[in-house]
């Protein structure tokens, strides 16, 4: 019932399930970060958090494409 309420408001809305690699390289990227941020040898650097944001935008970009190109099979069917 409500998903049918949520699926009549926002019509174009679709759910893409990821792989199980791409989940882990979020898992991967994030734990990296919260290292970064939390650990109690940093030395408060700002560069210290540029390697695993770099990661994190490198795989949400692929996720993007992937999912661009799902978009695209799935229409030109």
């Amino acid at each position: 019932m409500m998903l049918q309420l949520f699926s009549h408001q926002f019509p174009r809305i679709k759910l893409y399930l990821l792989s199980s690699f791409e989940i882990i390289s979020l898992k991967h990227s994030f734990s990296l970060d919260f290292l970064a941020i939390f650990s109690l040898k940093r030395n408060y650097d700002a560069s210290a958090l540029l390697p695993s944001v770099r990661s994190l935008a490198l795989c949400l970009l692929n996720m993007h494409t992937l999912l661009l190109q799902m978009e695209r099979k799935h229409c030109c069917e």
